[in-house]
């Protein structure tokens, strides 16, 4: 790999010579490497990993599922649970909408936000 960045080159007769168009190109050929790979890593589309919101995330889940747990009880009895669900769901929404490249993310908590949805 490094010969063929290089530009190392054999001749017919055996022997190891560098060429000047040789080292040319194969300098020509690690810039254009180099500046592919910095071009693709500034285009990041989406957003970095955030340990904050996966902890907001898995909490919020975990609050989810202790609130249906109760479901088989009357609304009445948990209508401050739910409340609190809620907010805590505002916050992590909120906190998400702030980072940037989160399109996808943001989408799906307007899912889970959504009151007409079968969630």
């Amino acid at each position: 790999m490094i010969l063929y960045l290089v530009g190392l080159n054999r001749e017919v007769f055996g022997s190891s010579v560098l060429s000047q168009s040789g080292i040319a190109r194969g300098l020509l050929r690690a810039k254009a490497l180099v500046c592919f790979t910095a071009l693709i890593a500034a285009c990041s589309t989406i957003s970095q990993y955030d340990q904050t919101a996966y902890l907001q995330a898995v909490n919020t889940k975990v609050d989810a599922l202790a609130l249906m747990d109760k479901a088989v009880e009357p609304y009445s009895n948990h209508r401050n649970d739910v409340a609190a669900f809620q907010i805590e769901l505002e916050k992590t929404y909120e906190y998400e909408r702030g980072r940037p490249l989160n399109r996808d993310t943001i989408m799906q908590w307007d899912i889970l936000r959504d009151p007409t949805r079968d969630l």
